[in-house]
């Protein structure tokens, strides 16, 4: 009788056991997916994070926002480091607060001070360690918002007890003209900060009304003329940002950020040589900034000042290899000099990772230089990548149809020239390449179509008509052709010794007007017109 009950006992307490077990195991399993979707959470936070850093950086960017990017404190802690008794460009209003750190900005040669109170850097304290810190120059106003002084509370903004949004800042600052500002008693720094707060947010006819009534207010201030170039820069004004970013540059000598924006200006007024000479002066000043050497560089080579160029893409891939424009760059100022051995020598040198991405510029210049050095087929395969990464690239299909018609891939080239053709229908070579390919496949009417398209669109190309003079000798066309061979010899004249040399030519009778006029020569007056 009490074997029964001993086997329930047992049952229960097997049971209940289990249940133990269950409930622990239950329970580890709840911590762990806590703990992971936590995490989750936070790498999540972390990237987006970095992406609104990223996305800060590609705003200052793209506006060529370029005041100071260091951070630092909140203006009630920066200090004038103008000459005892001297007046901080701030203002007077500006004055009242104390300092403990120097200002880079001011100081200068006879005395000039650029902005003796507060650092206007769009991203001014972002890294400052406070959860409720906006992003921006948002974030700039949220400083000003916690200083102990009483002259920057209600400074633009009411009192604040939470984040401010760049939204924020912007209504309130659209409440006051910048004429009145001043009379309002909104302190200089804080006027030109909302200069740089429209020019971040893209609101430039804004920025630039802000900037220019701090230049007014204080004409020797060159962060106001610094931002109010780069203004009319993004407005396209260039005599007007060229104007003012001159001034900049006399009032910051010896800062790079006005030196670049002036090259920037200059190059959208069209007058590379003073571009090139500001771009040298801010390079000098930071030559760590690797972009503005890349764009001396290119501004250089336009310029035919191809040792110069070729110095800094070496010195810039000596400091970073990992940038592919520029060596890119380098690999073909090497090939365009007849030295594509030198160029396929950069191009290796390229650092090579696990994770790294085939690069359109890279594919194409080794592509170019492989297919100087009559490797083919290596030309085709880095072209053809080339293609596949960026389909509406010009030079890409261009090269890649050279290529195919050197190993006589005809029915290729023909594909890839119309693909080029179909990017750019301006490019004369292009056509030209695409007539003989079709020549070669026996469509003669068709080639003729596509050479007389690049006759038009190219008036000097000696070598398209002697092609055409061919083509049309061919197709029993005489008077043509002639023409043809005489625009040639006229555009070339040692297109008239590769005729005579050319058996094509001497499969007709001596009589033919072509073949006599390669013997005999054009004469006095040849014809010269396409």
């Amino acid at each position: 009788m009490n074997q029964p009950q001993e086997e329930t006992a047992y049952r229960r307490v097997n049971l209940l056991g289990s249940l133990m077990i269950s409930g622990w195991v239950i329970f580890l399993l709840t911590l762990a997916i806590a703990f992971i979707v936590l995490h989750g959470r936070l790498r999540q936070q972390q990237r987006q994070m970095a992406q609104l850093n990223q996305e800060l950086k590609d705003i200052n960017d793209k506006l060529g926002v370029l005041a100071r990017t260091s951070g630092g404190p909140a203006p009630a802690t920066r200090p004038s480091a103008l000459p005892p008794g001297a007046q901080s460009v701030a203002g007077p209003a500006a004055t009242t607060t104390p300092q403990t750190q120097p200002d880079a900005n001011a100081g200068g040669p006879n005395g000039k001070g650029s902005g003796g109170g507060y650092d206007v850097s769009p991203v001014a304290g972002l890294l400052k360690p406070d959860p409720d810190r906006p992003a921006g120059l948002a974030g700039a106003f949220y400083d000003l918002s916690k200083s102990s002084e009483p002259d920057t509370k209600n400074v633009f903004m009411p009192t604040i007890t939470g984040p401010i949004t760049v939204d924020d800042a912007l209504a309130e600052i659209r409440k006051v003209e910048p004429g009145a500002a001043a009379k309002a008693g909104i302190p200089f720094d804080r006027r030109l900060l909302a200069a740089q707060l429209f020019l971040q947010t893209g609101d430039i006819e804004n920025a630039h009304k802000w900037a220019r009534a701090a230049t007014d207010e204080q004409a020797n201030n060159g962060t106001a003329w610094l931002t109010a170039g780069v203004a009319s820069h993004v407005l396209k004004q260039w005599q007007q940002s060229i104007d003012e970013l001159t001034r900049a540059t006399a009032l910051l000598p010896d800062r790079p950020e006005p030196f670049k924006g002036l090259a920037e200006a200059c190059v959208g007024a069209a007058r590379p040589k003073q571009a090139i000479e500001a771009y040298r002066t801010a390079t000098k000043l930071n030559p760590h900034d690797l972009e503005i050497a890349s764009r001396l560089a290119d501004l250089l080579i336009r310029d035919g000042k191809l040792d110069e160029a070729t110095k800094i893409l070496q010195s810039n891939l000596a400091e970073d290899g990992t940038r592919a424009g520029d060596r890119a760059q380098l690999a073909e100022l090497f090939r365009q000099s007849g030295k594509p051995a030198e160029a396929l020598a950069v191009l290796n040198a390229r650092p090579q990772t696990a994770d790294a991405r085939p690069d359109v510029r890279l594919l194409l210049a080794e592509g170019r230089a492989r297919l100087d050095s009559d490797e083919l087929a290596g030309a085709e395969n880095a072209l053809e990548q080339a293609v596949n990464l960026s389909p509406i690239s010009t030079d890409g299909w261009h090269y890649l149809g050279i290529s195919r018609l050197k190993q006589r891939k005809n029915a290729g080239a023909i594909q890839a020239l119309e693909m080029a053709i179909a990017t750019d229908s301006e490019r004369a070579e292009s056509w030209q390449y695409l007539g003989i390919a079709l020549a070669n496949q026996g469509e003669i009417g068709k080639a003729i179509e596509r050479l007389e398209e690049a006759a038009r669109l190219d008036a000097k190309s000696a070598q398209t008509r002697y092609v055409l003079t061919m083509l049309y000798l061919k197709e029993s066309r005489g008077d043509k052709s002639l023409a043809a061979l005489r625009q040639a010899v006229a555009l070339d004249a040692t297109c008239l010794d590769k005729a005579r040399k050319d058996v094509f030519f001497k499969q007709f009778p001596e009589d033919n007007p072509v073949r006599k006029f390669i013997e005999q020569g054009p004469g006095p007056n040849p014809t010269t017109q396409p």
